[in-house]
């Protein structure tokens, strides 16, 4: 019985291992909409990560990244100018611990784009995220190449990005104009109730007999 619960507890620290992949949210974006796009970085092993790189998809464009505290970043451009890559260094993200860094960016293009990283630990070994990404109820083997992330672009319209609020549609508009003026009229027929109330009692109260 002993053998067998340290067989299922091995295998729940593999995959709890295998699950921490770096990874970019949000996963799902509409083409053109301005984007806060966050590169979360977890730490699998035992030694702490002190740089990672990422490459940015072609189909979406990156066009500012925030300065995080204790990092170095180094962006590379391609020959055209556009940023396609940024390299994070000098900060350091212990065992059991992640880092999330921030890039705004706009998707170009209906389809889906990649993010591959490499993951660098103190020890000096490397962790490439650059493999074929995870599918939903898929989980990836434990090895040198892990999967990479992946980020959807829908048409516009078909999906809100993150920071923008919902425009609210006409019906939803017109259902909360129908209750504002439900709201109002229970209001009026309360007070008119009560109206009503105060004038059918005596104007004074009765005086007091002689035996009161």
């Amino acid at each position: 019985m002993s053998i067998r619960v340290a067989v299922v507890a091995a295998s729940l620290i593999l995959v709890g291992v295998a699950e921490a992949h770096v990874e970019v949210l949000p996963a799902s974006v509409a083409k053109g909409a301005n984007t806060a796009f966050t590169i979360r970085v977890p730490t699998e092993s035992a030694s702490p990560t002190i740089e990672v790189q990422v490459n940015f998809p072609a189909e979406v464009s990156v066009y500012s990244l925030e300065q995080t505290s204790g990092w170095k970043v180094s962006t590379r451009r391609t020959a055209d100018g556009r940023i396609s890559g940024v390299t994070y260094r000098g900060g350091s993200i212990p065992a059991e611990a992640y880092q999330d860094f921030h890039v705004l960016g706009v998707g170009l293009s209906v389809g889906s784009g990649r993010w591959p990283a490499v993951q660098t630990s103190a020890n000096g070994k490397h962790k490439a995220w650059t493999g074929p990404p995870e599918r939903p109820g898929q989980r990836s083997e434990e090895g040198p190449i892990g999967p990479a992330a992946e980020t959807t672009i829908v048409a516009e319209g078909s999906a809100v990005a993150v920071g923008q609020p919902t425009t609210p549609s006409t019906s939803s508009s017109n259902a909360g104009l129908w209750l504002g003026l439900i709201g109002i009229g229970i209001a009026a027929l309360a007070a008119l109730g009560t109206g009503l109330l105060w004038t059918t009692r005596p104007m004074r109260l009765p005086e007091d007999t002689p035996d009161q």
